[in-house]
Order: C-alpha cells, then sequence, then structure tokens
C-alpha cells in the first residue's frame, strides 16, 4: 500500500514539473506559448493547458516540444534533472 502512495505522489509531482519545465524552457528560449504552439500545431489553449499541467500532451506532442525547444523528452518529463 505505501508503494502505491509513493507512486501516486511521484507521479503527481511529475506532472506539475512538466508546465514548470515547459515554462522553463520556453523563456530560456525567448519564446511565446503562442509561438510554440503554432511551430508545433496545436491550439493556444492546449499549449496554455501543458504550461498551467492541466492536461498531458499526447506522446506526438511531447516530441515536438522537444524537438523544437532542442530539450530531452527525460527532462521535461522529470525522468532526469
Amino acid at each position: 500500500m505505501q508503494r502505491t502512495e509513493l507512486s501516486i505522489h511521484e507521479e503527481d509531482e511529475r506532472e506539475t514539473m512538466i508546465g514548470e519545465k515547459l515554462k522553463t524552457a520556453l523563456f530560456y528560449h525567448n519564446m511565446t506559448q503562442a509561438e510554440l504552439a503554432q511551430k508545433i500545431g496545436v491550439t493556444e489553449a492546449s499549449m496554455c493547458h501543458y504550461c498551467k499541467s492541466e492536461r498531458d500532451p499526447k506522446s506526438e506532442t511531447v516530441v515536438k516540444i522537444c524537438h523544437t525547444l532542442n530539450i530531452s523528452a527525460d527532462w521535461l518529463l522529470g525522468l532526469t534533472k
């Protein structure tokens, strides 16, 4: 039981990290959410949801984000520091 609770907690932290890390990457690339959304072919509303950690991007979208911002998916998803 404890292990399940820990896994759920880690999952919650990772989801929060995606939005924060995405905002950090956008800042360092001097790019707006709207600009990234246009470059990768998603709506501005979707990008806003990703940055607020309200929704998780699909795997294809993660790949596009990482390619466009030159970041690793492992870093964005909180699997590496």
